[in-house]
């Protein structure tokens, strides 16, 4: 998570994870890591409809989209986001 959960106009972005890198600048508890090679974004943000935390992601190219979860927690849908970010670091499988 970036360091300041994207809640203060300037933030720090966790280290990269493999090829994939943490980005900031989106505001609230909305978290996004992008694969620097493959240009799919991973999101973990609120389901409006369920209030739960989904993965969200998205291949930027082909607009392409998938999502994992439901998640209870925002810490389980980060645990569960930062294991799929480090075992798709070549290709990127949803």
């Amino acid at each position: 998570m970036t360091l300041l959960q994207g809640m203060y106009l300037s933030d720090f972005p966790e280290d990269s994870i493999g090829e994939w890198e943490n980005k900031t600048g989106y505001r609230g508890m909305m978290e996004v890591w992008e694969h620097k090679k493959k240009g799919v974004k991973l999101i973990i943000e609120t389901n409006d409809d369920t209030g739960k935390e989904e993965i969200t992601l998205m291949d930027m190219e082909t607009g392409e989209f998938g999502s994992l979860g439901p998640f209870d927690s925002f810490d389980g849908a980060n645990k569960a986001a930062k294991e799929f970010m480090e075992e798709n670091q070549e290709e990127v499988y949803w």
